[in-house]
């Protein structure tokens, strides 16, 4: 799968394209650019939702470890870590 970079690049050189386009008037060609542009959309669109679960994935963890610390000193009489 392309970095959200290289899915920039991609969406950016196809708006490029569109403005080439607007002067062609050969209909095969502006229906590939469309399945191009459909194609690194979504893309990116996937890209994005798998950074969104992976950033909610490192968040549920993060409260389970916090709970877990928190009941192992408070069972052992410790004191909490300070937070950074």
């Amino acid at each position: 799968m392309a970095t959200l970079y290289e899915l920039h690049d991609e969406l950016t050189a196809l708006e490029n394209r569109l403005e080439d386009l607007e002067k062609v008037d050969r209909q095969e060609e502006i229906e590939r650019f469309i399945e191009a542009w459909t194609n690194a959309e979504g893309s990116l669109h996937d890209k994005i939702d798998g950074y969104a679960c992976l950033i909610q994935e490192l968040e549920a963890r993060a409260i389970m470890r916090q709970d877990e610390a928190k009941r192992l000193s408070d069972s052992f009489g410790c004191v909490p870590p300070r937070k950074c």
